[in-house]
Order: structure tokens, then sequence, then C-alpha cells
């Protein structure tokens, strides 16, 4: 059984829409966990930056576009380094079929079942924001008729 998202998801710009999405909701996520690893909140960041809190909150919520230059000064500020990696698409659409013939979910799976793909509760905050993008876009329209 296909559903909405899965028919979106045959939409090349929603795809694109999406990809980008998850990736800036993985990116805010990470900062987030690194700041509460180190007890600190948004303003010591933007502080350690030299730029405003609400920069730093822009940033976090995907309102300002976050470079990988960005992203590595915020990744020293936290004094932590951060690795680019990537998921093969055609071994995550296979896992997924795989998981919807057992008529389950890849969050119900124990990580050691998914090798060498990544599967994150973030891709639901990706989700939504595409959700309202495609909408404000009309990206998707032509499944809704």
């Amino acid at each position: 059984m296909n559903t909405k998202f899965d028919e979106l998801m045959r939409n090349p710009e929603f795809e694109k829409l999406f990809a980008a999405e998850e990736l800036i909701a993985n990116a805010a996520q990470l900062i987030t966990d690194l700041l509460e690893l180190r007890g600190w909140k948004q303003i010591e960041l933007a502080e350690r930056l030299g730029k405003t809190p609400a920069y730093v909150s822009q940033l976090m919520s995907g309102r300002t576009n976050m470079t990988i230059r960005t992203l590595a000064e915020i990744m020293h500020a936290l004094d932590a380094d951060a690795k680019i990696d990537f998921v093969d698409k055609k071994a995550r659409n296979k896992m997924a079929g795989e998981w919807r013939k057992a008529d389950t979910s890849p969050f119900e799976l124990p990580m050691q079942t998914v090798p060498n793909t990544r599967f994150s509760f973030e891709s639901h905050k990706a989700a939504s924001t595409c959700w309202s993008e495609a909408e404000k876009t009309g990206v998707g329209d032509e499944l809704a008729a």
C-alpha cells in the first residue's frame, strides 16, 4: 500500500526538497545534541561564534542557510568535529521495501539490522517541513487530484 508520502517521493522536486530539509534537520539536531552535552544554551554558542542569538536561532530553525563553512565554525565552537557521510539511495530504498513487506517501521527495528543505512527521528521533522513547503509551492498537487 502506497501512502501519500510514497507518492510524493516519486516527484523529483519533492524528493529534492525533502533531501535538503532532512539534511538541515539532521545538522540542527546534531548541534542541539552537542549543546545539551556541553550544558550550553544557544546564547552561549552565539557568543563563541561572535554572532547574535537571533542568528543562531535562525540557523537552528532552517530559516537561515547553514553552509558547510558555517557548520564547521559551529563544530569548532563546540569543540567537535563534523563528519560528512552519505547513504546510498538504492540500499535505503531496498531496506524500506523490506520493512513495508514486513508491515513494520524502520524505527521499530534495532539499528544493527540496518547496515550502512541511516534512518533517524529527524526524518520526521524533514517530512513535516517538506509537507508545508510542498503545499506552499504546489509540488505534488497533481497527486492530490
